[in-house]
């Protein structure tokens, strides 16, 4: 695995952030954006710019990334209320 990591291009990778997940967005230790694919910006109604770097509460109503990067405890797949509607 480690050589298919580093053999990888950098534009095949970014391919598949963009692509693999409908909404894909990466935070740090901080909960900062680090990367957000395009179709979540786009259903944000956000500019991928001005997300990254910014507290991912302050961009994602309602997400609970913060929390789960302070506790440790996951919380996968639980929707939340976005844009009117759970999702």
């Amino acid at each position: 695995m480690d050589n298919f990591q580093k053999n990888l291009p950098t534009s095949v990778l970014a391919e598949i952030l963009e692509n693999a997940f409908q909404w894909f967005v990466v935070v740090d230790a901080d909960s900062k954006i680090l990367y957000i694919n395009e179709d979540y910006c786009r259903f944000l109604e956000v500019k991928r710019e001005e997300a990254i770097g910014k507290p991912v509460a302050d961009i994602i109503e309602n997400t609970k990334m913060h929390e789960v990067i302070k506790s440790g405890i996951p919380d996968n797949a639980s929707p939340h209320y976005i844009k009117g509607t759970y999702r």
